[in-house]
């Protein structure tokens, strides 16, 4: 039995048969490629916003993504689990809102941005012990 370049084994009598081609390898190139050009997309969704002018609503980026997941991830989880991903979730909504205070797109992504670095500061402080 040959290994080819896919995940699974081919046999022999397949791979002798002309009408199935392995297709060529897929080298390093290829897989650059494929990163790059998804990577172009999903920053031209990051990009799309409404209005174009003066942007109030914006693909989410990536660590409000992380902290979306993170919070809807640990809804499903138990305790010492949730925490974490909690501690995940509140990390990366720190990172998006001061992201956006120090280089919001306009002054009511600023504001935003500053708003929810309030809240995350009253959220951290409601959590600490007394």
């Amino acid at each position: 039995m040959i290994r080819c370049y896919r995940r699974w084994p081919l046999p022999d009598a397949l791979l002798a048969s002309p009408a199935i081609d392995p297709g060529p390898p897929i080298t390093m190139l290829m897989i650059k490629e494929r990163l790059l050009s998804a990577g172009l997309a999903y920053q031209r969704l990051t990009g799309l916003s409404f209005p174009r002018r003066f942007p109030i609503v914006q693909f989410p980026n990536l660590p409000l993504t992380i902290a979306l997941l993170a919070d809807a991830a640990g809804r499903f989880l138990a305790d010492g689990a949730h925490s974490y991903t909690a501690s995940v979730s509140y990390l990366a909504l720190t990172v998006w809102a001061y992201e956006e205070l120090a280089r919001g797109v306009n002054w009511f992504r600023r504001l935003l941005g500053l708003a929810f670095v309030m809240y995350l500061i009253v959220r951290v402080a409601r959590a600490l012990p007394a």
